[in-house]
C-alpha cells in the first residue's frame, strides 16, 4: 500500500477511537478551558509521545499475531471469559465508589506535558485496539511490517491522536463561548454617552463608579454598585470592546469591595466567559491592579475625574531602601497624577507600587536602580519597646 494512503489510515483510525468521550479528550478541553489553550497543547503532546510507544507495541504485537494464528483463537476464548467476570463483577458486585475530589497540582506548562504522558500511559486502550486494527489491515494484505510502512501508520496514529485531542479543546471553547453571559440590570445604560449621563445624574454615587478603561485599550468598562449581590455588590460591565465575544453590557469583573484597604477578591471573566477568582488591589479611587495569576490589569478611570484630586503641587520626605523603591507617607501621593522624586539636583519619575491607608505608608518606585543615595538598613531582630 502507497506511504501516503497508510499515513492518512492510521490518522483515521487513531481519530475514530479517540472520538467516544474519555480520559484524554475530556482532560485535555477541561484543562485547555480552565488554564488556557497553551497548557491543553502541551497535555495533548505528552499524551502523543506515549501514544508513540503503545503503537509501536501494538505493531509488534500485531505481528507477532499474524505469524501465529492459533494464539489468537486462544486469545478469543480469554477475552470472553475476561468480558463475562468484568460484566458480573460491575452489574453484581461492585458498589458505587464514594465520591472524592482531587485536584492535582500542577504549576506550569511542563507539568501538564508529563500530566499527559501519565495519563496516557494508565489508558490502555490503544494498545489492543490499533494491535487488533494492524491485524486487520495485514490480514487482508494492506499492511506489510516493513519497517517504513510501520513508521508511516504509528506517525498516522500519533497526528490523528493529536488532531482529534485538539478538536475537543476546540469545540469545548467554542460551546463555552456560546454560553450565558452574566449581563448587566436593564435599567442600567451600556452606552458610553447615555451611561455618562447616568453616573452624573446618580445620587450618592461611589467613587470607584463611572468609566474604567484598561491599559492594553482593549475594554471600556462602566462600574456601578449594586444591591442585588452582597457578596460582589461592585460590576464591570462591557461598554466598548476590541473582541467581538464580548458585547455591550456583558459582565467582566465582579469585585467584592472596593476601597483602599488592601488586597481583596474579584471574579474576572477570561476570553471563554469562564470566571475566576482572582485577587486585585486599589492604589487609589482611580487606579485598579488585577493579579489573574497568568497577567495583570491595570484599569484606569477615566471618567468622571476624581474631583478631590487637586492639580495643586504637593511635596513631602521619604528614605531610600534599595533597588529603585523609596518609602513615604500614603496622603503624600494620595491622588497624585504625577509623582516625581528629587535627589542631589535631579529629577527622576515614580510610580506608586503600594499603599497602605491604615499605617500611612506608601512604597513609590523609579526605573534608575543607580540613584546614589544611602539605603537605610532594616533591623532583623527587633527588643519590646523598640522602634
Amino acid at each position: 500500500m502507497d506511504t501516503t494512503i497508510i499515513f492518512f489510515v492510521g490518522l483515521l483510525f487513531a481519530m475514530i477511537g479517540i472520538i467516544p468521550p474519555g480520559l484524554l479528550n475530556i482532560s485535555a478541553a477541561k484543562i485547555s478551558l480552565k488554564e488556557g489553550h497553551a497548557r491543553g497543547v502541551y497535555f495533548s503532546i505528552g499524551a502523543c509521545i506515549i501514544v508513540i510507544i503503545q503503537s509501536s507495541v501494538a505493531t509488534f504485537f500485531a505481528k507477532y499475531l499474524t505469524s501465529h494464528p492459533e494464539v489468537i483463537a486462544i486469545l478469543k476464548k480469554v477475552a470472553l471469559i475476561i468480558f463475562t467476570l468484568i460484566a458480573v463483577y460491575y452489574f453484581f458486585i461492585a458498589k458505587e465508589p464514594s465520591a472524592k475530589s482531587f485536584t492535582p497540582n500542577i504549576k506550569s506548562k511542563h507539568h501538564r506535558f508529563f500530566h499527559g504522558m501519565l495519563l496516557s500511559l494508565l489508558n490502555v486502550f490503544p494498545v489492543p485496539f490499533q494491535a487488533y486494527m494492524v491485524t486487520t489491515l495485514a490480514t487482508y494484505g494492506l499492511l506489510s511490517f516493513e519497517k517504513y510502512e510501520i513508521i508511516t501508520y504509528i506517525s498516522g496514529v500519533t497526528m490523528g491522536s493529536f488532531v482529534m485531542l485538539y478538536i475537543y479543546m476546540f469545540f469545548f471553547e467554542k460551546l463555552t463561548d456560546k454560553g450565558i453571559t452574566d449581563q448587566i440590570s436593564a435599567s442600567i445604560p451600556i452606552e458610553y454617552s447615555l451611561f455618562t449621563k447616568f453616573i452624573d445624574n446618580k445620587e450618592d454615587l461611589d467613587t470607584f463608579e463611572g468609566i474604567w478603561e484598561d491599559d492594553k485599550g482593549r475594554y471600556s468598562l462602566g462600574l456601578i454598585r449594586t444591591d442585588n449581590d452582597p457578596r460582589y455588590p461592585y460590576k464591570a460591565f462591557v461598554i466598548e470592546s476590541k473582541a467581538s465575544k464580548w458585547k455591550p453590557g456583558d459582565v467582566k469583573i465582579k469585585f467584592s469591595k472596593l476601597d483602599n484597604s488592601g488586597i481583596a477578591l474579584s471574579k474576572y471573566h477570561y476570553g471563554n466567559k469562564l470566571a475566576k477568582g482572582v485577587t486585585f488591589e486599589t492604589s487609589s479611587s482611580s487606579l485598579i491592579s488585577i493579579n489573574t495569576g497568568k497577567f495583570k490589569i491595570i484599569l484606569v478611570k477615566t471618567y468622571p475625574r476624581d474631583k478631590s484630586a487637586a492639580r495643586s503641587k504637593g511635596s513631602g520626605t521619604g528614605w531610600y531602601i534599595g533597588n529603585g523603591y523609596f518609602v513615604t507617607n500614603a496622603h503624600v501621593v494620595q491622588n497624585a497624577n504625577k509623582i516625581n522624586v528629587f535627589s542631589n539636583k535631579k529629577k527622576y519619575s515614580a510610580r506608586v507600587a503600594l499603599t497602605d491607608k491604615k499605617l500611612d505608608l506608601a512604597l513609590i518606585n523609579i526605573k534608575d536602580e543607580s540613584i546614589p543615595l544611602p539605603i537605610v538598613p532594616f533591623a532583623e531582630k527587633f527588643s519590646i519597646g523598640q522602634h
